[in-house]
């Protein structure tokens, strides 16, 4: 079996392992060692921790540690270096009842942070092009529907769950490092007859807080917008029934964020039906819900009534957190600059707490607050990196909406005469099925609908750019010295100037044309042989043309994973299976490595339009 065969074969099945893992993400509460033997080795492992590790073992590294920016490297290294230098707080503020018992525990806390960071990594160094993450968010949206099932199972059976429910709280609540929290609502100062709903993660708070990650990621998953409504709207119906106070407040937040983000966009391609139905729906739950709480029903007032409960001083899950906060601080003070040590904050909570706080806390004591955590923990050092990592997610959030927004800008967005990257892009400034090149002008302006001539106009006078794609799964590309020569033929008869840009596996071929005006030559990632690599290139293409500013993509040989023209989008409104497979809602380009059976199954007709320009329609 050849190399790239069994290269497939391993991205696939990683690509499946991490798809099960997020699926079974909230699984908290199952141990599968007392599951699988009966028996509590210490451990609480779940199921997605098997999983991600059977990924982490199928896929290997995957493009490795330098695929991370240089700042990101930079912070990840001091992160653990602050939690590597904490074990000096075992010795300058001890507290444990022996080091050994506080080394194990720090051993224990590391072994969980690192099972943490494996999560957080594969998407960064595994995860690559538009089709990997719409899988990555059909499965976390999949998996948070589950929950609302099972939620709505632990709704129908409360208060005297039957045994089907019983049976699977007995799978669910089976770990015995995730405590079960109140299965019933307390509101002013006693329980109330209305469920807690906790899915399968044992307690409401850690529900909600998966469904939180969840949410956003339905606008991901490219399913149509009635199925994007209904997954959306019952994930939105499950946090409200988690009643847990932390997570509505940080649903509050996101949705801020949201706002913030979407004020930022200057086209929407919601249609209008879609538009009118959510203004007008939303509008009415807003009166309705407005019109019960005046009227004094006790269902419209009880989540008011809930989030005030967040400012009583008197409520005894509030006092909790302050104590814990009080005990947080105080340990800092122990060892401001490295922290007490990773993990060791349950050994000092009861010499630093109040009297009244001792009854406060569960079996562990826990620091109520992330930020706080790593301050006693891990020191100053700790500290730094955690906040030079929140500083660059805002900056590059911040950076993602003005870019967002010169790319959906309608502006003319000419390029320099030194051949520079233009910044500002039209909405229509996509990749066009156009051939041949010489009519490169008059089909853009054909393209450009019937919104105004100012829009044909700017396509006419703008000096387009055409990325050149010469990459082969050989060492060398081959053909191209014909191809490029016809192509630049028949762009030299245009009426106007083109800027060209080469992607090609060896720059050998090109060499004379690098440096010469209005050419660029870059080199591709791919090199010999490594047809999964290449096949990745070359699906990353149509994005690449518009990270450079590139207005058509002109491919220079008929290699298998070349893709057919499709029809213009804008004649159907839905994106057209292509010859070669391509299923509907597929970016054009976005030729499945898990299928390589579809680029053989392709007329040879396609091979013989293989140098055509390919239409991109905005998503990567």
């Amino acid at each position: 079996m050849s190399g790239s065969a069994v290269a497939g074969r391993r991205a696939r099945l990683s690509a499946a392992l991490w798809g099960a893992t997020l699926v079974t993400l909230p699984w908290v509460g199952a141990d599968v060692i007392i599951l699988l033997t009966g028996r509590d080795a210490g451990g609480g492992l779940q199921p997605s921790w098997l999983l991600m590790a059977a990924a982490w073992l199928v896929s290997g590294p995957g493009p490795g540690w330098r695929v991370l920016p240089r700042p990101w490297r930079v912070v990840i290294g001091a992160g653990v270096a602050a939690v590597m230098l904490s074990t000096a707080g075992l010795m300058f503020a001890p507290a444990a009842p022996s080091p050994s018992e506080a080394l194990m525990k720090y051993i224990k806390q590391a072994i969980q942070l690192a099972v943490m960071a494996s999560f957080a990594l594969w998407p960064l160094l595994h995860l690559r092009g538009a089709r990997a993450w719409r899988r990555t968010a059909r499965c976390v949206v999949t998996g948070a529907l589950l929950q609302a099932g099972y939620g709505l199972l632990q709704q129908v059976s409360y208060p005297s769950p039957g045994p089907l429910l019983a049976g699977l709280e007995r799978i669910f609540t089976s770990n015995p490092a995730i405590l079960s929290g109140s299965t019933a609502l307390y509101v002013g100062n006693a329980f109330l007859d209305v469920p807690r709903l906790r899915g399968t993660a044992c307690e409401p708070l850690y529900l909600g807080n998966y469904l939180l990650l969840a949410l956003p990621m339905v606008a991901l998953t490219g399913w149509r917008a009635a199925w994007r409504v209904a997954a959306a709207a019952s994930l939105a119906l499950l946090l409200l029934l988690t009643w847990s106070r932390g997570a509505w407040l940080g649903a509050m937040g996101g949705a801020l964020v949201a706002i913030w983000w979407l004020a930022g966009r200057t086209t929407w391609h919601m249609e209008e039906r879609w538009r009118r139905w959510l203004i007008v729906a939303g509008g009415a739950a807003v009166v309705g819900v407005a019109l019960a709480m005046l009227a004094g029903w006790e269902p419209a007032l009880l989540p008011a009534r809930r989030l005030a409960q967040t400012f009583s001083t008197h409520d005894w899950s509030n006092l909790t957190r302050l104590y814990s906060l009080q005990a947080g601080w105080r340990a800092f003070t122990l060892s401001p600059v490295v922290g007490i040590g990773w993990g060791q904050f349950g050994w000092h909570f009861p010499a630093l707490v109040d009297p009244a706080g001792l009854q406060a806390m569960f079996t562990w004591p826990v620091v109520a607050n992330f930020p706080l955590l790593v301050l006693c923990e891990t020191g100053l050092l700790g500290f730094a990196a955690m906040a030079a990592g929140a500083i660059g997610l805002l900056r590059g959030a911040a950076h993602g909406r003005r870019t967002q927004g010169r790319r959906r800008a309608p502006r003319d967005g000419r390029r320099d005469d030194d051949g520079g990257r233009r910044r500002d892009r039209d909405p229509d400034d996509d990749v066009l099925p156009v051939q041949p090149a010489s009519r490169v002008g008059r089909a853009r302006a054909a393209c450009c609908g019937p919104s105004g001539s100012a829009r044909r106009e700017r396509a006419m006078s703008r000096r387009p750019v055409v990325v050149l794609e010469a990459l082969s799964v050989r060492s060398e590309p081959t053909g191209v010295a014909g191809a490029a020569g016809d192509l630049i033929a028949a762009l030299a008869a245009s009426d106007r100037g083109l800027d060209f840009v080469v992607v090609a596996a060896a720059t050998g071929s090109f060499a004379g044309l690098d440096g010469r005006p209005g050419w660029r030559v870059t080199v591709g990632q791919a090199a010999g042989g490594d047809l999964r690599r290449a096949w990745y290139i070359q699906r990353g293409l149509p994005a690449l043309c518009r990270a450079v500013g590139a207005d058509v993509l002109h491919c220079l040989q008929p290699v298998p994973t070349c893709w057919p023209a499709a029809p213009p989008p804008r004649q159907t409104g839905k994106r057209l299976p292509g010859p070669g497979g391509a299923r509907e809602g597929d970016t054009p380009g976005d030729t499945d490595p898990d299928r390589p059976d579809a680029a053989r199954r392709a007329p040879r007709r396609a091979h013989r339009r293989a140098a055509t320009l390919l239409p991109v329609r905005g998503r990567a």
